[in-house]
């Protein structure tokens, strides 16, 4: 849905940071949005190439936009030159703006943020600055906002386990004579979410699909965490683990112990050898 929005451009040319594009796409745009005979042949004029009303699936702290476009300018190959970009809430309050403009001929790449916070629903208006005589006609598509990778993770060593206690620990391969197993581990994050400890545990001749079964509560970064299971069956067990934030970026699956090894074993029952 399309939002008429008057607006005076001020577009300066800014140095590009260096950043990495280690980040998560949100969501895409596909509408497209454009200036057909813009600036009346004229040089050098600002003038508004799309207002509209964005919905993300989710509120998200934005560090960089990505556009596609097409020129069809006759006599202007250089599109409409500058582009920048301002996010507003649904009040017009301005939230953030580019902290680049972007050059615009056959493709628009990273618009930088600061990774402020966006909500999920918000306004884009993207500006554009007419460097050349002749007129301006083009389009934008696929608009693409990002947010950073988080890294979340176990801290290196930290895996382990133990029995019911939390304090006496079980040897890779080791019996217990009851079925409660506390799991445990230090987990970090770069970002401000709390992290959770979430273990996948399969008994014998089961194979791991990626589905946590065992969960601790949420912590800060930088803390030590336990998640414990009980009445389990006698059998063999595996187990790996992984950290995940609040808001779902996860670390990779760490195995307890060597790969492929048996953990521990449950052996509530007496073993009588006649």
């Amino acid at each position: 849905m399309a939002r008429k929005t008057l607006i005076i451009l001020t577009l300066a040319v800014f140095s590009i940071p260096f950043l990495s594009h280690a980040d998560d796409l949100v969501f895409t745009d596909p509408a497209i949005y454009g200036i057909h005979n813009g600036n009346q042949g004229g040089c050098c004029e600002n003038f508004v190439v799309a207002s509209v009303v964005e919905h993300a699936p989710e509120a998200f702290e934005i560090v960089r936009i990505e556009v596609d476009n097409r020129d069809f300018s006759l006599n202007n190959h250089a599109g409409m030159g500058n582009m920048q970009a301002w996010i507003y809430d649904s009040q017009n309050n301005l939230l953030a703006a580019s902290t680049n403009t972007c050059y615009v001929q056959g493709g628009c790449l990273n618009l930088y943020f600061e990774g402020q916070s966006i909500p999920a629903t918000f306004i884009l208006v993207l500006g554009g600055h007419d460097m050349l005589q002749g007129y301006a006609n083009f389009t934008i598509s696929n608009i693409r906002f990002y947010k950073a990778s988080v890294p979340v993770g176990i801290v290196s060593g930290t895996l382990q386990q133990y029995e019911s206690d939390a304090t006496s620990t079980i040897s890779e391969g080791g019996m217990i004579l009851n079925g409660e197993v506390v799991f445990s581990a230090s987990l970090q994050s770069s970002g401000a979410g709390a992290l959770q400890l979430q273990v996948e545990l399969k008994g014998s001749g089961l194979p791991f699909i990626g589905e946590a079964n065992v969960l601790s509560p949420f912590v800060p970064s930088g803390s030590f965490v336990t998640a414990d299971v009980s009445n389990l069956y006698d059998d063999e067990y595996r187990w790996r683990a992984r950290a995940v934030d609040s808001l779902g970026n996860a670390s990779a699956w760490q195995e307890f112990g060597t790969a492929g090894n048996i953990d521990f074993v449950v052996a509530r029952e007496p073993v009588i050898i006649v």
